[in-house]
């Protein structure tokens, strides 16, 4: 019997022969970078709406356009950058588009109808969306259900109250004129 001895693997003879230790030049690496393709298409989008621009001084890159087409991208901002950290996190907010409604007539019960002051209905509006959100978080986190069946419910719940309240707003109509909108 003769003991031999499985071959030791020698290490690289120089650093060029490991492939950790190449050298990558920083287009490779730029190229490389996972938001490359994100930032690709939002030039993209950028430029196929300058192009298509059919207004008549093309106001698109102008300072009314820019203006008007970035407030217009806060709002949807302000909810998207919520809902997209829930989905980042594997859980999903359907009750994110009807509670914006929802604070929106709750402020306008708040001033129009019961004559609060407005700093104060922003604050009971803030209060109410938060206390929203904590007995969400609350019940998906305590009774383990899914996020979306229980801001489905939730979901359901609002949109019920924003009829009842868009009721109260109207003196028990859905619909109003615009003579009533506008006495």
């Amino acid at each position: 019997m003769s003991a031999t001895s499985p071959p030791i693997a020698t290490p690289p003879a120089s650093a060029a022969e490991d492939e950790r230790l190449v050298p990558i030049s920083r287009l490779t690496r730029t190229l490389r970078r996972p938001e490359l393709g994100s930032l690709l298409a939002a030039v993209f989008v950028f430029l196929m709406f300058a192009i298509t621009d059919a207004s008549s001084n093309h106001l698109w890159l102008k300072q009314t356009g820019v203006a008007a087409w970035t407030q217009q991208a806060a709002f949807f901002g302000i909810v998207a950058v919520p809902v997209g950290l829930l989905m980042i996190g594997g859980e999903f907010d359907l009750s994110a588009g009807v509670m914006t409604g929802v604070t929106a007539i709750v402020m306008a019960l708040l001033v129009g109808k019961w004559h609060v002051n407005t700093w104060i209905a922003i604050l009971i509006t803030l209060a109410f969306a938060t206390v929203i959100g904590l007995i969400n978080g609350y019940i998906v986190v305590m009774t383990k259900l899914p996020s979306f069946i229980v801001t489905l419910a939730t979901f359901f719940i609002l949109r019920g109250a924003s009829t009842g309240g868009v009721l109260l707003l109207n003196s028990g109509s859905t619909q109003i004129t615009v003579t009533q909108a506008h006495p």
